[in-house]
């Protein structure tokens, strides 16, 4: 806690201040029990009590402090948390949108090299289409397997670092970090026999694929602990310096662009790890001593983050499930492969994924701001009110709601108009072809209206989450991906590998629609879900 203990005789003022810490979570608990629980989530246990308050336990703890929440300590609570100014609120708002924004900002550093340098950190303009094959199945690999660990780092981090166990944080991180290099090597592993009985690609081609999507795991797990640690801006310096040894690489050392891409990932994955490392020795370094507990059985970590797992992997494959439909498709022709790179749906959809940036940070901040709203709105209402006061979060959702789509929809109509007006003639200048062709301009649109809708459905994830109601979230996004799938291989089979965007669409406006549905649904019960956050 924030206050010096005692060991010996702990003052009444230190009651009062551990009551008005327990006020915070809940400003009318209903008897010791529940205080006696809320101690417990802030990492009180019988031990500690004993050690630092000469109690028995956290009941005898609870049992004093029940009986002075008769007096005007709730007051007290009140005018506490009013002293959490507003500008103070506001400071907080504005950091979590840019946090938000910045974890969209690698994305546009890779655009942005496309356009000034002809390569990123894992494309080249000039790469033949095979080459180009090889990296994209082996990018599209690295972010399904990498996905659930990536959300298993931020669930289990996060949860460890907000109750001030940076030790912990660093060990979980670590494991699973391990467990991501391992699983992916064992991937890799399987994908080779599998090759083996079934040639599907040449070995040239195997070798670049296997090679960008262990390298590129590697990144993702550098990039994620880094996120967790709130370094962004060090994240997306460290891609910066990827494209700068990139360049010295390929222009000064005249070495093949391939392998100057993947010793760059290589090299910003080690600096990652190692900056990474410094920062959770720093964080455990500066946080409160004294408690340092272990952690829980692996069988108990796994259940616990098994549904985020999932929707990592789920996630990304909603992501990219267009995009397999329209490298598969055989058109008028037979593709030289089973799978082939169309250059043009990719860059249509890169252009149009920038949109998300801007919504990226406001779901961030309006999820924030409803949880906080939600908490204190039900600080001022009793059990018998608990109808009028999901009456009131929900109108509240509401208006996120709309002006996440409003917001989303300005986005979309300002990238529109950049690249396809503002930007378009130094866009065909950069990469010598005329990119916005009939067969792009459609999938850009369509692309954008996608990632609209899916703006939606991330804001009423993240909502969910923080709600622990990962099931809300995970059957619309298993019947999103059925759809995409189904609409995505039909349409691009009957008309063209272009129109395997309606199956981004329509997989969009599902999960947006379901997940919608389903928050309403849980916000009938607030109280309920709000208590458990308690």
């Amino acid at each position: 806690m924030s206050f010096p203990p005692d060991k010996i005789n702990p003052s009444f003022d230190l009651y009062e201040k551990l009551l008005l810490e327990v006020l915070e979570r809940h400003i009318q608990p209903e008897n010791e029990w529940e205080i006696a629980a809320i101690l417990e989530s802030f990492g009180w246990t019988d031990k500690r009590v004993e050690q630092e308050l000469g109690l028995h336990d956290v009941f005898q703890l609870a049992r004093i402090l029940w009986p002075m929440t008769h007096r005007n300590i709730a007051t007290a609570a009140n005018s506490y948390r009013q002293q959490t100014s507003y500008v103070k609120r506001w400071i907080s708002v504005i950091k979590r949108f840019i946090r938000g924004t910045f974890f969209a900002l690698p994305m546009l550093i890779g655009i942005a090299s496309m356009l000034f340098f002809r390569f990123s950190l894992w494309s080249y303009e000039q790469a033949s289409v095979k080459t180009a094959t090889a990296i994209a199945i082996g990018t599209v690999l690295s972010f399904l397997t990498a996905g659930g660990f990536m959300q298993t780092i931020s669930r289990r981090g996060f949860f460890y670092l907000l109750q001030g166990y940076y030790r912990m944080a660093g060990i979980i991180s670590l494991r699973i970090v391990r467990a991501s290099l391992f699983f992916s090597l064992a991937v890799s592993v399987a994908l080779a026999l599998f090759n083996v009985l079934f040639p599907i690609l040449p070995w040239h081609m195997f070798v670049i694929t296997i090679s960008f999507y262990m390298a590129l795991n590697a990144i993702w797990m550098a990039v994620t602990s880094l996120y967790l640690l709130q370094q962004e801006l060090v994240f997306s310096g460290l891609l910066i310096l990827g494209i700068g040894f990139v360049y010295i690489g390929f222009h000064y050392f005249r070495l093949n662009i391939l392998i100057s891409q993947l010793l760059a990932i290589v090299a910003i994955s080690i600096i990652g790890a190692l900056l990474v490392t410094y920062f959770f020795r720093r964080a455990v370094a500066r946080g409160e001593r004294g408690i340092n507990p272990s952690l829980p059985k692996t069988t108990v970590t796994v259940y616990s983050v098994a549904p985020y797992f999932l929707y990592g992997f789920l996630y990304y494959l909603l992501l990219f499930m267009d995009r397999l439909m329209a490298w598969t498709a055989t058109g008028q022709s037979l593709l030289p492969l089973a799978i082939w790179f169309r250059g043009d749906y990719e860059v249509a959809l890169d252009f149009a994924l920038i949109m998300l940036v801007v919504p990226m940070g406001l779901m961030e901040v309006s999820v924030y701001r409803l949880i906080v709203e939600a908490i204190e709105s039900q600080q001022q209402y009793t059990l018998s009110m608990a109808e009028e006061l999901s009456n009131i979060i929900r109108r509240k959702y509401l208006r996120s709601l709309l002006l996440m789509l409003g917001v989303s929809l300005i986005s979309a109509c300002t990238d529109y108009v950049v690249f396809r007006f503002v930007l378009a003639e130094y866009i065909v200048h950069s990469l010598h072809e005329p990119i916005f062709t009939g067969y792009t301009i459609k999938v850009f649109l369509f692309a954008l209206i996608g990632y609209t809708l899916l703006s939606i459905a991330l804001m009423n994830a993240i909502l969910m989450f923080s709600l622990s109601r990962p099931d809300g979230v995970i059957r619309p996004l298993l019947w999103s991906i059925a759809l995409d799938a189904l609409i995505g291989f039909l349409f691009s089979r009957w008309f063209g590998y272009p129109d395997a965007v309606f199956g981004l669409m329509a997989g969009a406006l599902l999960f947006s629609t379901l997940t919608t549905i389903n928050v309403f649904r849980i916000l009938t019960n607030v109280d309920y879900h709000l208590y458990l956050l308690s």
